[in-house]
């Protein structure tokens, strides 16, 4: 399964100002702190597994699962389509399809036996997908807001990135703050 970015967030669970007030500082490279905003929810996003503000994603796989299809990504809010891709692609109806997404990860049903065939062998099928807790950073849990702040600050702080090893990149209190909301497989 491979999955791909849409159409990133319209803005991030954390402001150029709520980070200035974190960092205790006056006045500040809005562009600066805003790139460190972004790098620092998109990290967290990548070690959780999760998704914190609303986002559309691809999700493409080469052929109709056995049972029920896992998504990687959480949380998903909704389904946009689910699409046949090909010379002439084909929509599916949403009643072919249900979304699950009271557990993590999300499951998708599909209807078996009124399933048509992928038209091609690699990345025949693709889902479009919302995800995402909210809108704002209202939505997401405080804990990952904390986190994204915590680690942007660090950044910030951070003179000659020289002196660090890959390591020191994501310090020990924003890792305890991430590692909560890990999935953890067996």
């Amino acid at each position: 399964m491979t999955s791909l970015l849409e159409t990133g967030p319209e803005r991030e669970p954390v402001s150029a100002q709520q980070l200035r007030d974190h960092l205790r500082v006056n006045e500040g490279d809005d562009d600066l702190l805003n790139s460190l905003i972004t790098a620092a929810r998109m990290t967290i996003e990548a070690q959780s597994g999760l998704r914190l503000i609303t986002q559309s994603w691809q999700v493409f796989f080469d052929d109709w699962p056995a049972d029920t299809l896992e998504l990687s990504i959480w949380p998903v809010q909704s389904i946009t389509r689910v699409v046949l891709t090909g010379h002439s692609p084909i929509m599916l109806g949403p009643g072919l399809y249900e979304l699950v997404k009271q557990g993590r990860p999300a499951l998708v049903e599909f209807q078996h036996d009124r399933l048509p065939p992928p038209q091609r062998r690699r990345a025949g099928i693709r889902i479009d997908l919302q995800v995402g807790y909210g809108d704002t950073g209202e939505d997401v849990h405080e804990s990952l807001v904390l986190a994204v702040l915590a680690l942007a600050a660090h950044w910030y702080d951070i003179d000659d990135w020289n002196q660090y090893g890959v390591e020191a990149a994501i310090p020990p209190h924003v890792q305890t703050l991430i590692a909560q909301h890990r999935l953890l497989r067996l």
